[in-house]
């Protein structure tokens, strides 16, 4: 408990707290809890009884900005309830899928043990009419060597048979025991101050090159966001392909956000789509549906405007992930036809060490991102979401730290795109040394023993 708070209640035991602050801690707190409930109902209605109520305090200002522009609440909640309903399917038939492999390794143990146990019943019978009279029976003799010569033909296509299914499941067991699609046990709970913004934009109306796998990676980022990292479904918003334009982008990062965030808060913000650079500032822009890379100043929204945003929320801890690059020499990047792409370092402005804002990003400025093509998943999405499922718990606290999450990252990552010839250094901004101990400090999950 805070001193300020142990104070209050002091004041209020003793009998010595002044009338007027007596009776401005209660309207505070009646506000504040008026402000919960508005926002945890997320209604017009609900907002506009919020700011009747207390239109002098600063939330109402916000409060009245994102009533003039919030969308429709049935047609939001049913898009969100149908992006959780694909990524769950995708869920399900990968475990549909590990079920089917564990099924035909049982199948080829029992063929195993049945062949095993008649030629064990086989060799027994062979022994028993050597010992015998019926040896001289050419007929019944003729018939075992029938029986033997079928047996070892059984026997070589199970061998067959065992080596296919050895060969799948090396394959299948790298896929499906490795697999970030299937969101692990365990877990933070889920709190009400924790608020996440997930875009994934994989087709453009504009762009021909689509950003392979961005959708797949928006899902199940949302899925380990409500499943395992604590954030409730409603302080979830998803913006996907054709629902992510660039005044989406505006809503939910200028007003959505101050709106929802207290001095409590844990925001998180992931993209997953195209970047492109500007060849004449040099600045980063994240590309939305709509977005155009021959006009980027209005139709693309800038990165250091997305770090400047961010950093003026009022919360404790703001995490941005970027599966997406800004050179414009390919993967998730896209130029203006003609242009020629940039080596240049990602426009970082407003990201202060002295802040609450840490940045993920998927690779260096001059480099191009890729894709996990046996996962179907961004290269960078997979590692993060690997690392935070344990993989990157080094020093085997049971919690995932920045630190460990970006070293983990850059390793794999790095030595992964090098397997196809290529380089690819995921970044975070501020760096190691600027956080000092918040690298350790700053926890991103914790995965299950």
């Amino acid at each position: 408990m805070s001193n300020f708070n142990l104070g209050i209640i002091l004041l209020f035991l003793t009998g010595c707290a002044p009338a007027g602050f007596v009776e401005t801690t209660a309207n505070v707190i009646d506000e504040m809890t008026a402000f919960r409930y508005a926002r945890k109902l997320n209604t017009r209605e609900a907002w506009e009884d919020f700011i009747r109520r207390y239109p002098e305090s600063r939330k109402a200002k916000q409060a009245q900005q994102w009533v003039r522009m919030m969308p429709d609440q049935t047609s939001s909640s049913t898009y969100l309830q149908e992006e959780i309903r694909k990524a769950e399917q995708e869920r399900i038939e990968k475990e549909r899928a590990a079920q089917e492999l564990k099924n035909k390794e049982e199948e080829t143990k029992l063929l195993e043990e049945q062949t095993k146990a008649e030629r064990d019943v086989n060799q027994m019978e062979i022994e028993t009419m050597q010992q015998s009279a019926e040896l001289k029976n050419s007929i019944l003799l003729a018939e075992l060597k029938k029986r033997e010569e079928e047996l070892n033909r059984r026997e070589e296509e199970l061998k067959k048979k065992e080596a296919e299914l050895a060969q799948g499941i090396v394959s299948d067991h790298l896929k499906l025991s490795e697999d970030i699609d299937v969101v692990p046990r365990g877990g933070l709970p889920q709190h009400e101050e924790n608020f996440a913004i997930v875009i994934g934009i994989e087709k453009y109306r504009d762009i021909q090159t689509p950003a392979d796998h961005a959708e797949k990676d928006a899902r199940t980022m949302l899925l380990y966001l409500r499943d395992f990292l604590g954030f409730p479904e409603q302080n979830i918003k998803f913006l996907g392909n054709d629902r992510a334009t660039r005044s989406d982008f505006s809503k939910e990062i200028e007003l959505w956000l101050p709106l929802v965030a207290t001095n409590e808060s844990k925001i998180f913000l992931y993209f997953s789509g195209h970047g492109s650079p500007d060849p004449k500032s040099e600045e980063a822009y994240l590309l939305p549906y709509d977005g155009d890379p021959r006009a980027l100043e209005i139709t693309a929204y800038p990165l250091k405007r997305l770090y400047e945003k961010m950093n003026e929320l009022p919360a404790k801890e703001i995490v941005i992930a970027l599966d997406s690059c800004f050179s414009g020499a390919g993967g998730r990047s896209v130029l203006a036809q003609g242009a020629r792409p940039l080596i240049t370092k990602i426009e970082t402005g407003g990201v202060s060490p002295a802040g609450n804002l840490v940045v993920f990003t998927a690779a260096s400025g001059s480099e191009i991102t890729g894709s996990h093509e046996d996962q179907k998943h961004g290269l960078f999405t997979y590692f993060f979401l690997k690392g935070l499922r344990g993989d990157a718990d080094t020093d085997h606290d049971d919690w995932v730290s920045i630190q460990e999450e970006y070293a983990y990252l850059k390793k794999n990552v790095a030595v992964s795109a090098r397997r196809n010839l290529r380089d690819q250094n995921p970044q975070l901004f501020p760096d190691i040394a600027s956080l000092g101990e918040k690298a350790m400090q700053i926890k991103l999950s914790k995965p299950q023993k």
